[in-house]
């Protein structure tokens, strides 16, 4: 599953939403979940 950092954008695969650290903001920020077919449906 594909997280998303809801600061910066950056995204990690991960098992599930939640926090993680997040090497652009430097700190621990939320993650929240999208689904890898609805960052194809954006491009």
């Amino acid at each position: 599953m594909i997280v998303i950092c809801e600061e910066c954008g950056l995204s990690l695969e991960q098992e599930k939403a939640g926090r993680y650290y997040c090497v652009n903001c430097n700190r621990y920020t939320e993650f929240f979940a999208v689904e890898s077919k609805d960052l194809k449906n954006k491009e």
